[in-house]
């Protein structure tokens, strides 16, 4: 393989089952692990603020995502289930809310009719003749009471839901936010909505990343600037990324922090080529459990709007978990430094220890899961996140072009031939391993699954337990 396998094992619970009832092919791993964390992101968020730790203003949880596969590889039909519920959620509720709505404009007109009587009525009161103040002041308070009572009776708007768009230009954006505030950009086509991206588009999804007001877009109905939630899903074939990378507006991408804010799920031809097939089950229990949590999220999404996004709950990373939280800064560094100087000049890394904590938050919060977030669910999203910088890597190291798998393993090689050629290595200490090389449990078991594949090691089993020797 010439990219890194997926971390489906880091996923939580629900999105790792439904991916191991799905998935066909370990390329089919790495498009869904990205497609169950891009819909879980977007629910969840709706739902949900988290806390950084050092950090001083609670953010959304929402991340953004990126699937660079080739024609052929399966990028459609690993989201495809999801998005076909997705999209009949929504189906749903606009149809439900269209039958909703002509009463509620009945309503709507036959209160508007009792508030403009009242008004007329204080009208009239105030320029009667022959009234004393006494008496006129007691109509008045009479009528008051009746307005103040009529206020609170106002009928209420059918709630909008989270919907989905694909529309990548400014006024598309607006449009989008103008139906509802939680929007997910997640096209059919990736290069043809970004063909439209403007650099007005680039500021308002990073200032929505970063939970920002943003006075050009407006809520529907009272005019008022908002902050939009934005998940951003983009799939699309690696030329025609290389093109918009390339791009005037590519540039401007890389360095205001757009692609900061995303993870990378990266496929090559050779990859396609040389998958490893699985016998899948089809939808089962865990299909329906994944569905389910949708559904759940779904409904809490259009009931938080209703009472307004800006009073979500904050979800904070617990005092046990603040250590690992901080190991996982450190782990990000050391992975960072193992590649200078390709990120000496970007910024990517920087925001790769706060895309742990919003997954982290992710996962909590799909599985349901009570108190605070957890440092095995740090750890999990720690995996991921490392996964995507590797696949940032070989998406934008043009001069480079040694996949990081291959790297890792002749450096995990040579750590096997110091400590003696002829002297197994216990799987159980690969720990020890991954400290020494600075390399995370995912790089690790991809290097020595490149060096069994290439005849290079050997797995032997030796007083009950198992080892790992050069050949």
């Amino acid at each position: 393989m010439t990219t890194p396998l997926a971390p489906v094992a880091s996923l939580s619970r629900t999105p790792r089952h439904f991916v191991e009832e799905h998935s066909w092919s370990d390329v089919a791993d790495r498009l869904m692990t990205a497609h169950v964390s891009d819909c879980a992101t977007h629910l969840t968020g709706a739902c949900f603020k988290v806390e950084i730790p050092k950090g001083k203003m609670p953010r959304p949880l929402n991340t953004n995502s990126f699937i660079v596969a080739p024609a052929g590889s399966g990028k459609t039909d690993a989201g495809e289930l999801i998005l076909r519920c997705y999209d009949d959620l929504v189906q749903e509720h606009q149809q439900s809310r269209s039958e909703m709505l002509g009463s509620y404009q009945d309503n709507l007109i036959a209160w508007q009719a009792r508030q403009s009587g009242l008004n007329k009525r204080i009208k009239d009161i105030e320029s009667q003749d022959g009234l004393s103040d006494k008496e006129r002041n007691a109509r008045l308070e009479d009528v008051e009471q009746r307005r103040q009572q009529l206020l609170k009776e106002k009928p209420v708007e059918p709630a909008t839901a989270p919907c989905r768009a694909s529309d990548f230009s400014f006024a598309g954006i607006k449009k989008g936010v103008a139906k509802h505030l939680n929007l997910w950009i997640k096209p059919d086509e990736g290069f043809s909505v970004l063909s439209h991206l403007e650099e007005r588009g680039v500021a308002i999804i990073n200032g929505g990343h970063s939970g920002q007001l943003y006075k050009s877009l407006m809520a529907a109905g009272n005019g008022n600037p908002v902050i939009p939630i934005f998940t951003v899903s983009i799939a699309i074939q690696p030329k025609p990324f290389d093109q918009f990378r390339d791009s005037k507006i590519g540039a401007l991408c890389l360095g205001s922090g757009f692609f900061d804010r995303c993870g990378f799920a990266y496929v090559d031809n050779e990859d396609v080529a040389r998958a490893r097939k699985f016998e899948t089950t089809g939808p089962g229990p865990a299909t329906e459990a994944y569905l389910s949590v949708m559904r759940y999220f779904f409904a809490e999404a259009i009931k938080q709007g209703e009472k307004g996004y800006d009073t979500r709950p904050v979800l904070k990373v617990s005092r046990r978990a603040i250590p690992v939280a901080e190991r996982a800064e450190r782990c990000i560094k050391a992975v960072v430094e193992d590649y200078a100087p390709f990120f000496d000049d970007l910024t990517y890394p920087a925001r790769a220890y706060e895309r742990v904590i919003r997954m982290a938050a992710v996962d909590h919060a799909f599985e349901g899961a009570e108190g605070d977030i957890t440092g095995e669910e740090i750890e999990n999203a720690l995996e991921r996140v490392i996964w995507h910088i590797d696949n940032f890597r070989l998406l934008f190291d043009r001069t480079e072009k040694s996949y990081l798998h291959l790297e890792d393993a002749d450096r995990i090689a040579e750590l096997l031939f110091m400590r003696g050629r002829n002297r197994p290595f216990p799987i159980s200490q690969m720990k020890s391993m991954e400290l020494e090389l600075s390399l995370s449990n995912l790089r690790l078991r991809n290097g020595i699954a490149c060096l069994i594949n290439e005849g290079r090691l050997k797995q032997i089993e030796k007083s009950g337990g198992v080892y790992f020797k050069l050949r």
